[in-house]
């Protein structure tokens, strides 16, 4: 059975927001960010840095594929791909697992997989992801993905919100988001490979030969 380590970063949804607030054809996308985050803050407060899952767009995917002793990472963005092409890309990963792992920070990934289908007409009845935080017994979103890849000696990008994340893109386009989301799935899949490991599901023949073409992606 092949298992799945999931990571995706996510921009503000600039057409939607246009609709939400009836907002000009003619605003610039910048000013309907700051329309859209003003609205965010005022209704959720500051402490809430993810947008709701109709209001943030997938941006990036990345996926880590684990089968026998191999891991395979694919990396799929916006300059390649729409947001209807990343959640097909998405959908044919899931749809070949049963198994599969993500770091949810509080982002709440199942429901934006859900409604950002919904928004684009979509089939996505895929088994729901299940996160490691659940698997490690935190609630997602009390621990960040750096913190605790940390003291295993991982690495791992904080998740900053998705306003600092329009501010950046704005500033440096899509890599930096990329590189993210690239260095956090491969965080996700080491710890999640450890769990297995203590929790019997795979022996440590196996989880070092894992670990090791985990750190080599």
């Amino acid at each position: 059975m092949k298992q799945l380590f999931v990571n995706l970063e996510t921009l503000p949804d600039i057409d939607g927001a246009r609709l939400m607030f009836e907002l000009p054809a003619e605003l610039q996308d910048t000013d309907v960010a700051k329309v859209l985050f003003h609205q965010h803050v005022s209704t959720r407060g500051r402490d809430k840095i993810f947008l709701q899952p109709w209001q943030a767009r997938i941006s990036v995917v990345c996926v880590i594929v684990i089968s026998d002793a191999d891991a395979e990472l694919f990396s799929f963005d916006i300059p390649q791909s729409d947001e209807v092409e990343l959640l097909q890309k998405l959908y044919e990963f899931l749809n070949c697992s049963t198994d599969s792992f993500c770091w949810d920070q509080g982002r709440d990934l199942n429901a934006l997989l859900q409604i950002r289908s919904m928004i684009h007409e979509l089939k996505f009845d895929a088994t729901p992801l299940r996160t490691v935080e659940q698997r490690l017994r935190m609630q997602p979103g009390s621990n960040s993905l750096e913190a605790i890849a940390a003291r295993f000696g991982l690495q791992g990008i904080a998740m900053q919100g998705d306003e600092l994340s329009w501010n950046l893109y704005r500033q440096q386009g899509i890599d930096p988001l990329s590189r993210r989301c690239r260095t956090n799935v491969i965080a996700t899949a080491q710890l999640g490979l450890r769990h297995l490991l203590t929790t019997g599901k795979i022996d440590r023949q196996r989880f070092n030969q894992l670990a090791a073409a985990c750190g080599e992606l």
